[in-house]
């Protein structure tokens, strides 16, 4: 093989390696007259460290405690969340949801600064009862 055909296929490799992974899909939900309803999505970069914190996605080597493994979509989820989540067919897996309540009294080994600097403070936007606001997400690869 020449030099130019290796560095070819390192090229192809380095592509593939850049588009193929593990993302995240979370959608911010709010409590009002006991139910759920949809409020944004969230545009969350790929991030491994954030994934296996929430719900124990792609934590190599179980090195990260997480807030929780995932939980399945709730029962009581927003009809628009809902939808979203049944688009995404089998492709999407680790469905899960995360009060800010237990984002805030987590007890894993290792904090994001995404997660508390971005995602945290715009829960806390939404209301005082940490309880009544929380995100529902799931992966695809």
């Amino acid at each position: 093989m020449t030099q130019e055909e290796k560095d070819k296929v390192i090229q192809d490799l380095n592509w593939r390696n850049c588009k193929m992974g593990c993302d995240i899909h979370c959608y911010i939900e709010h409590q009002k007259n006991n139910q759920w309803e949809y409020i944004k999505y969230l545009d969350i970069n790929r991030s491994y460290q954030l994934f296996a914190i929430l719900a124990n996605v792609r934590n190599f080597d179980n090195k990260i405690i997480p807030i929780s493994p995932a939980k399945g979509l709730p029962k009581n989820i927003s009809q628009t969340t809902k939808v979203k989540a049944e688009d995404w067919g089998r492709d999407a897996h680790s469905h899960s949801c995360l009060t800010l309540f237990e984002i805030l009294n987590a007890k894993t080994s290792e904090q994001s600064d995404y997660l508390m600097k971005t995602i945290v403070p715009q829960l806390l936007k939404i209301d005082s009862d940490w309880h009544k606001t929380r995100i529902v997400f799931w992966f695809d690869n």
